[in-house]
This record gives C-alpha cells, sequence and structure tokens, in this order.
C-alpha cells in the first residue's frame, strides 16, 4: 500500500522565490491497484512519482510505502526516467551496470554481461 498524507514539495528558484509544485496531496493506493496520473506538463506529476520513490525529499507530509516512512529511494525499487541518463564519460556497459555497483543487496557477482552499444 502507498499512503500520501498531505504531501507538498516546494523548490526555490535561483532568485530565492518559492514555486509549490506539489500541494497538499492525500491518496491511498491500495495492494495491487493500478493507478494513473494525469495531467498537463509541469503539473507536478513527475515531481510526485519521486516523492514517492524517494528520490527527492517531500516539503511536508508523510508518504508511506508497505508501512514504512519514505526518506530515502528503496533498494528493490527500479524507477525509467522520461529522459535518458547516461554517464556521458563511460561505455554504455558501464552505464548500464552502474545500479548494481551500488547495491548493498547483491551478496557476489553474478556473472559478467558484454553489451555491444555500437549496433
Amino acid at each position: 500500500m502507498i499512503r500520501l498524507q498531505g504531501v507538498e514539495k516546494t523548490y526555490r528558484t535561483r532568485r530565492g522565490d518559492l514555486v509549490l509544485a506539489v500541494a497538499d496531496i492525500t491518496l491511498d493506493i491500495a495492494e495491487n491497484e493500478f493507478v494513473t496520473l494525469v495531467g498537463p506538463s509541469g503539473c507536478g506529476k513527475s515531481t510526485l512519482l519521486k516523492l514517492v520513490a524517494g528520490l527527492t525529499p517531500a516539503s511536508g507530509g508523510t508518504i508511506r510505502v508497505r508501512d514504512t516512512v519514505v526518506r530515502d529511494p528503496f533498494p528493490d525499487v527500479g524507477i525509467v526516467f522520461q529522459h535518458p541518463v547516461l554517464l556521458p564519460f563511460a561505455p554504455c556497459s558501464t552505464t548500464c551496470c552502474f545500479p548494481l555497483t551500488c547495491s548493498v543487496w547483491i551478496p557476489k557477482p553474478i556473472g559478467i554481461v558484454r553489451w555491444n552499444c555500437s549496433r
């Protein structure tokens, strides 16, 4: 279950102005329930997903996933961003395997995978 209670996210611009990206969202999503966020560009859909995934902290309210308050990213949750994020200094295979090098739950190497990204 995912529960959002009074969730808000405020960003500060370079000039110091505050921008309210997400305001007072309260929502319960049951186990195995499929939910779609629909709205115009810039309304806070991606921000809300990043908040639930723990990729960015909420400015207010509480987010719970499986009865755990979200403070950091979960090690068993993946996210696909709107725009590709590659490491410009590394080959494709290194970029693809980078998350595995950051994972603490892999007890030992699982093998070597090679890609030919030039095709």
